[in-house]
C-alpha cells in the first residue's frame, strides 16, 4: 500500500474483513453462549474444545465456494490465512476454551492481531496470468510448418 490513496487503505480493510467468516463466527459466539450454560465444568469444558475444533474446521469453508476459477493452490492460501484469523479472534476475545484454561494473555491476544491483520491486509496471492493469444499471422498453420 501506499500512503495517500484512500482507495488503498479501503481495499486492505475489505481484505482483512474478507477473512474473518461472519457466517463461522456466529456459530462460534452461539456456541461458546449454549456451553456457559452448562452447569457441569466436564461437560462444558469438552463442549467448548468441540465447538473450538469445529469453528476451526469450517473457518474456510465459506471461502471454498468463491473462486471457483482461481486455481486450487490460490484457494488453499485464503482459506488457511481464514483459519488462522479466526483461531486469532477467538483468542483475542477470551472466552471459551482460552477463559477455561487461563492462557489468556492480552499483550500476546495484541500481538497476534495485530500480526494477522498486517498479513491479511497487505496479502493479495499471485493469480497466474491468463495465456497469451497469438495473432492469426503468428500461429503455426494446422498442417505444420510450411516451406
Amino acid at each position: 500500500m501506499q500512503a495517500g490513496g484512500d482507495g488503498d487503505y479501503k481495499k486492505a480493510f475489505d481484505r482483512v474483513a474478507s477473512y474473518f467468516p461472519a457466517e463461522i463466527t456466529a456459530l462460534y459466539a452461539a456456541g461458546i453462549g449454549f456451553a456457559a450454560s452448562e452447569s457441569n465444568p466436564s461437560w462444558r469444558v469438552g463442549m467448548e474444545i468441540f465447538i473450538f475444533v469445529v469453528a476451526i474446521v469450517f473457518a474456510g469453508f465459506p471461502l471454498w465456494g468463491e473462486g471457483k476459477d482461481d486455481p486450487p493452490k490460490y484457494r488453499r492460501i485464503q482459506i488457511a490465512i481464514a483459519t488462522v484469523a479466526f483461531a486469532a479472534w477467538a483468542y483475542a476475545l477470551n472466552t471459551g476454551i482460552v477463559a477455561e484454561l487461563h492462557i489468556y494473555h492480552a499483550a500476546l491476544a495484541f500481538g497476534i492481531l495485530f500480526i494477522v491483520n498486517a498479513v491479511a491486509s497487505r496479502y493479495q496471492p499471485m493469480k497466474p496470468a491468463p495465456p497469451v493469444e497469438l495473432p492469426p499471422a503468428a500461429q503455426p498453420a494446422a498442417d505444420g510448418p510450411h516451406k
